[in-house]
This record gives C-alpha cells, structure tokens and sequence, in this order.
C-alpha cells in the first residue's frame, strides 16, 4: 500500500559458516554410496534437493541424456528423497543413464559433501530462496539454475552463475557443456558467487541490517 511503501526494506536471510570435506574425502564418500567407480577424469555434476515435482528433476536428467550423447564423460549425483523417487528411477532407466545418473537418497548433512562437485545443478520450476545455493557459494562450486524468481535473487546470470531457461533440457545441457569445457569460467563465477554470498547473504550481512533498521 502506497502509505507504508516508503517504510519497507528488504533484508536478506543470511547463513554462517559451516564445515565441508574436503574435495577428494567429499568425492571417496560419495562414490561409495554409488556403488561404482567413478574413473579420475570424470566431470561430477550433482544436486541437492527434495524430489518434488517443484524442483524439476527430470528436465536435468534429460539434459544429461543430451551431455551423454555428445561424449561428455560425466556422473549426476542426486542427494535427496521425495514422493517422485519411483518415477524418476524408472526416467534414468528409460533415458540409459544408469551407468551416469545415481539418486543416492537421504544424506545426513548433505552440504558438507558440496566441494565433490564441479557444477551444481537447481534446475527448479519454482523456489522461494533456495537455502542450497548460498551452501553451494561456501563450496564454492559453478552453479547451474533456472531463471525463476528466488534463484535470480541470489545468482547474476553469466556473472555468479548461469541461468537458464525452466523446463528447458538444451539449454540445461548447454550451460553443463559451457562450464565443462571451460575450468577457469568455472572458478570465475563460483568465485563471484561466493564473494556475492559473503557480502549479501551471510549471518553477519543479516544481523547488521536488521539492527540498523532499528
């Protein structure tokens, strides 16, 4: 309403510091919950999330089905659980991914394990402010996600992360490819958001801003 407008301000949710494994304990444990091996020179692409419809989980795992027909050697971890478990086990299987894609279910502290990965995935249809993001800059680790309000708050398309287009596999698949190929984009931006994170989103940033409004 046009006589409180003036008197509204937008603070940001903040969290702290936590702990990470390192990348090559984070990857020896992960790999043991896929009950392969995954050979060295592999690119490890995974997520976080609940397996809700929300999250849009079958558009990544369709455009891994596009990575792997072009050669990309490639594995997607999906950590989490949801009522779409069945459904998107039976879509890996349809897609011939099982040897690329594992959902390894519910992990206890899931984040500690995000210095795995070479690019994060939130390839979601809706978000309110995805908590994960802000995890994933602490990694800190390229992150690839839909242009949906919530995630264009925390990321800068080509500049902390890239964008892409929702419920859209090719461009999914493309921006993996992009960052695949080019490992100092993907220091640059994951670098970016970590420094947008520090700044905008941790505990510190909100707690200030919160007391300075009053």
């Amino acid at each position: 309403m046009w006589w409180v407008k003036n008197k509204i301000r937008l603070v940001y949710n903040g969290i702290p510091k936590f702990y990470m494994l390192p990348q090559e304990d984070a990857r020896t444990a992960l790999e043991t919950m896929t009950g392969t091996t995954i050979p060295k020179d592999t690119l490890w692409v995974g997520t976080i999330s609940e397996l809700v419809r929300n999250k849009g989980l079958s558009y990544a795992i369709d455009a891994c089905a596009l990575l792997k027909k072009s050669g990309r050697k490639f594995v997607f971890l999906i950590i989490g659980d949801g009522d779409l478990r069945n459904d998107l086990a039976l879509h890996i299987k349809k897609q011939n991914l099982a040897d690329s894609v594992f959902m390894l279910g519910f992990v206890p502290d899931a984040r500690k394990y995000l210095r795995a990965f070479d690019i994060f995935t939130l390839t979601s249809v809706k978000e309110g402010l995805p908590y994960v993001l802000l995890e994933a800059a602490q990694a800190p680790v390229a992150v690839v996600a839909s242009n949906i309000p919530g995630i264009s708050d925390i990321i800068e398309n080509n500049m902390s992360g890239i964008l892409t287009k929702s419920r859209d596999p090719h461009t999914i698949e493309s921006s993996l490819k992009q960052l695949a190929n080019n490992p100092t984009l993907r220091e640059n931006l994951s670098q970016n958001m970590a420094d947008k994170v520090d700044r905008d989103f941790s505990l510190d940033s909100m707690v200030k801003q919160t007391i300075g409004l009053y």
